[in-house]
């Protein structure tokens, strides 16, 4: 895992990077690796399995969350992207190449994607989505 960091408040993640292979290795027994800390707005997990395991049958106890700020996480199934990060101040301040397997989990500042090569992404953010006029405002 890579974090990327402000340039103007430099204990501030900006973006997160992950490689599938920051996954570790089940060895024959199901792990989990977080990824984010506890009190994060997305939270990103690794798992790793041998054929067989079962997750328990579980659901998600309703509960009250208040957030003011929207992370995303990309997930590129294939292709090729170039991710333009930019931060707190909204300046390009890194690019990165994001190849099949990758995923970028945004947390603060700006963002952009390139489509170098064609690709299929999933995109996930923490809702609800208020439409795009409201939700996204763009960078000049």
């Amino acid at each position: 895992m890579e974090k990327i960091y402000s340039r103007m408040e430099p204990a501030k993640v900006l973006q997160l990077l992950f490689k599938s292979s920051d996954i570790p290795n089940h060895e024959g027994k199901a792990i989990r690796q977080d990824f984010t800390p506890p009190e994060a707005n997305l939270q990103t997990l690794g798992h790793s399995a041998p054929a067989g395991h079962i997750v328990k049958p579980h659901y998600h106890t309703p509960l009250e969350r208040v957030t003011q700020t929207t992370h995303e996480g990309i997930i590129l199934l294939d292709g090729v992207i170039e991710l333009s990060i930019y931060d707190l101040d909204y300046s390009l301040i890194e690019k990165r190449i994001l190849q099949a397997g990758d995923c970028a989990l945004i947390l603060n500042g700006g963002h952009s994607f390139k489509i170098i090569e064609d690709a299929r992404f999933f995109e996930i953010k923490n809702g609800p989505y208020m439409g795009k006029a409201k939700d996204s405002s763009y960078i000049e």
